[in-house]
């Protein structure tokens, strides 16, 4: 009879610790506009250039939708988060970005690619692309909560691959609306970068800025 009760007690504890694992690894799906919502305009550079070329790119249309610019970009995606045991969830967000706004620059705001705002409200053709974005982060609000902008957390990975078309401005060095060509890419590893020896948070930091066809 002991036997058995020890096996009873055996087979209770692994239960619980069990079902506890699995409800810590339960993953919740949300429809990625839940996240694209709590997003701004993000902007991207590469310390290396010189001069530094700055991209602003509209991953999640808050440029588009904030000055109605009817640019119709879309999004596709998914938002999985996991709940940790502290009550803040793990968030791993795919997203896929049509007709996405985009500019380049120099300090200064010397024009480099693509209008500014006002430029293509008063009629001038709008640089436009694709993305393809992931990013890992902590959401204090946890799992169902609302989420942070990821401009303002705390990010453990973050990948974003953007292509787009738009004309040349006089101080790229060609004639003013030459056809051009822009891609960043850019790869953030907080988590396993930085602070770490030999590790470089940031290894990729790249905005390449082209005329078409050279």
């Amino acid at each position: 009879m002991l036997r058995f009760r020890r096996l009873l007690f055996v087979a209770f504890v692994a239960a619980c610790f069990l079902g506890a694992t699995v409800a810590f690894a339960q993953v919740n799906h949300r429809p990625i506009e839940d996240f694209v919502a709590a997003q701004t305009y993000t902007y991207w550079y590469n310390p290396a250039d010189d001069p530094i070329k700055y991209a602003i790119v509209d991953c999640f249309g808050w440029i588009n939708g904030t000055y109605d610019l009817g640019l119709g970009t879309s999004f596709e995606g998914d938002v999985a988060e996991r709940p940790l045991r502290d009550g803040t969830a793990h968030v791993h967000v795919t997203l896929h970005a049509k007709n996405v706004f985009m500019r380049a620059y120099l300090a200064g705001n010397i024009k480099l690619f693509g209008y500014n705002v006002p430029e293509v409200m008063a009629g001038a053709n709008p640089a436009l692309g694709e993305v393809f974005l992931t990013v890992d982060f902590i959401n204090p609000s946890g799992v169902g909560g609302p989420f942070p902008d990821i401009m303002s957390t705390e990010i453990e990975d973050i990948l974003i691959n953007a292509r787009g078309r738009g004309e040349l401005r006089e101080a790229f060095g060609v004639p003013e609306g030459t056809p051009g060509f822009m891609h960043v890419l850019q790869r953030g590893l907080y988590a396993t970068g930085q602070g770490v020896p030999a590790h470089d948070g940031w290894p990729v930091e790249q905005v390449t800025i082209k005329a078409l066809g050279k």
